[in-house]
C-alpha cells in the first residue's frame, strides 16, 4: 500500500481553488489604479464567498 492510496477524491480541491483565486485576482487587479484596488478586492471577496459557499 502506497501513501497515495489513502487520499480521498477531493484532496486536491484546495489546490484547484488556489489556482482559481490567483486567476481571479489577476483579472480583477490587472490595470487597477491605486485608488481602485480596495473596491476590486472587495468585489473579489464577494465573488469568492458566493463560489466557495457552494463548494
Amino acid at each position: 500500500m502506497t501513501p497515495f492510496t489513502r487520499l480521498v477524491p477531493h484532496f486536491g480541491q484546495g489546490a484547484g481553488q488556489a489556482i482559481e483565486d490567483g486567476f481571479a485576482l489577476a483579472v480583477l487587479l490587472e490595470h487597477a489604479k491605486r485608488d481602485k484596488i480596495a473596491a476590486r478586492l472587495k468585489a473579489y471577496q464577494e465573488l469568492r464567498l458566493e463560489r466557495t459557499s457552494r463548494v
